[in-house]
């Protein structure tokens, strides 16, 4: 039989491993020197710490940035932005070739070669290998120090994070990106890493790139490269985010496609990063025959007028249409949502633009309350009356609940006579307007 006393006194008598010695450190903020944000191009790319841009394949992302890595070894930057002193790139390129495509287009470019550097991979035990992040930051970050360079791309991110990192982890992509960011800061340099967009797509420009969130989470600039909805010839550089200045003008520039083809600056443009998601949707869709007759079938239901969201979705899944494609078709139509009511009584209304998103008549209140004799005037419910209720306006239709408890009695009005009572099933009652906190009553 088992001494569960003795066993219990062994444990707590056997020698205890030492805890570890923790320390915080920690700084008061007072003692901290301000120190302002450099920029490489103001509000776009800052100095000393992370950037994105993202696009579609072949829409100038790389053409780009190494313009950009061309006017740095020049002494300037994007068009507008001011003079700055020559520096150094190191470039990381998985998709293109060095010699046939990254050296002509610098050339193209007007770039001082001698200032332009290509990390090929790093020397392991006097084997060769290719770079992989974060496991080879130091070796970048030597690099970057031995040529003082001020730009650092890697083009694209995916191409050299490690096999065990999930771009699609926000811990895996957090933990990789951490060691880039410390190096932007010590070097100050700008590090600018290139990423696609969802296949999918997104209703908004900080969800549409590819991976998990923490990327652009991580870095301080987010810029988008995309395709002028009112010109296909031209491209968009547009702001997404930038948490440290105001978000920049959008630029506008297209690829030339003379003998030595280079990137043609064309001004601003009025286009946002939002637009440009927004047009790409449009354009796009989700790429399948599905999602046309998704919105067609959507755009007919909803032409005669407002409808229910579980009664679009129940006609779509009779159309065989998945929940998931009719809510695409909803953002690409622009789709109006309003919902009304509360609780067990809420509703969510869908309408094409233009229309009213609720519906016009009040047949759904006259079938809770009995009948209103008008909206501005008294509310009757049941044979209670009140004064006006502020929730019954033109602007506010909520749910309505009825006027008899649980218990089989009448809800009195509230202490300032709004109308009408939500009610629950066990007969306790509050008013919505004057009872934020929530406390119920027993009715009657």
């Amino acid at each position: 039989m088992t001494d569960y006393f003795q066993l219990a006194e062994q444990y707590t008598t056997a020698p205890s491993r030492p805890a570890p010695s923790v320390i915080p450190l920690y700084r008061t903020i007072e003692d901290v020197e301000p120190e302002e944000v450099s920029w490489l191009s103001p509000g776009r790319i800052p100095r000393g710490k992370l950037t994105v841009v993202e696009g579609d394949p072949g829409l100038g992302k790389t053409w780009l940035l190494l313009d950009l890595a061309a006017r740095l070894t020049r002494g300037t930057g994007f068009p507008g932005d001011p003079a700055i002193e020559p520096a150094d790139t190191v470039v990381m390129t998985g998709e293109d070739g060095v010699a046939d495509t990254i050296r002509p287009r610098l050339e193209a470019a007007g770039a001082d070669l001698g200032r332009v550097h290509h990390l090929d991979g790093v020397r392991v035990d006097d084997e060769d290998a290719g770079i992989s992040l974060p496991e080879h930051v130091p070796a970048l970050r030597l690099v970057v120090e031995q040529r003082g360079a001020q730009l650092v791309v890697i083009d694209p991110l995916n191409a050299f994070l490690a096999s065990q990192v999930d771009s699609y982890r926000d811990h895996d992509i957090r933990r990789a990106l951490v060691p880039l960011a410390q190096l932007a800061e010590d070097t100050g340099a700008a590090v600018v890493i290139v990423r696609h967009l969802r296949k999918a797509g997104g209703a908004r420009a900080i969800a549409a790139g590819g991976g998990s969130i923490g990327i652009g989470a991580a870095s301080r600039s987010v810029l988008l490269v995309d395709e002028d909805p009112t010109d296909p010839e031209r491209r968009v550089l547009a702001s997404v985010k930038c948490n440290i200045a105001r978000p920049p003008v959008s630029l506008s520039f297209r690829i030339t496609s003379d003998t030595a083809p280079h990137i043609e600056w064309l001004g601003q443009s009025e286009q946002t990063a939002e637009s440009l998601v927004a047009a790409r949707m449009e354009r796009e869709g989700d790429g399948s025959p599905k999602a046309d007759e998704a919105a067609d079938l959507l755009k007919s239901w909803l032409e005669s007028g407002p409808m229910e969201r579980r009664e679009v979705l129940r006609l779509g899944r009779e159309s065989g249409l998945s929940d998931r494609t009719l809510d695409r078709s909803a953002r690409l139509l622009r789709v109006v949502k309003d919902q009304q009511g509360y609780g067990r009584e809420k509703r969510s209304y869908w309408a094409l633009p233009g229309n009213p998103a609720t519906p016009s008549s009040n047949a759904a209140i006259d079938k809770n309350l009995g009948g209103i004799e008008d909206l501005g005037g008294n509310v009757e419910l049941q044979g209670l009356r009140g004064p006006p209720s502020p929730l019954f306006s033109q602007s506010r239709q909520p749910s309505v609940y009825g006027a008899i408890g649980g218990n089989g009695r009448p809800i009195p009005p509230c202490e300032l006579g709004h109308g009408p009572q939500r009610q629950r099933t066990d007969g306790q009652y509050r008013c919505p307007v004057c009872c934020p906190d929530n406390r119920w009553k027993d009715a009657g």
